[in-house]
């Protein structure tokens, strides 16, 4: 048997990457864009997680 670990995160339905290291921020502990920046607790950069960094479909 399987279990499967969901995590609920406040990510604006985007996969978010580390700008220096590119760890995915999302699977990181505690990850939210709540004040539009989060810092990479692989290796300590600061990322902006705004909705000025969100890249649309087109």
């Amino acid at each position: 048997m399987f279990r499967w670990l969901i995590q609920k995160t406040d990510d604006k339905g985007c996969w978010w990457y580390c700008d220096k290291c590119g760890a995915l921020l999302n699977c990181q502990s505690g990850f939210t864009t709540a004040d539009d920046e989060w810092t990479c607790t692989a290796c300590g950069t600061e990322n902006d997680v705004s909705d000025d960094n969100i890249i649309g479909e087109e």
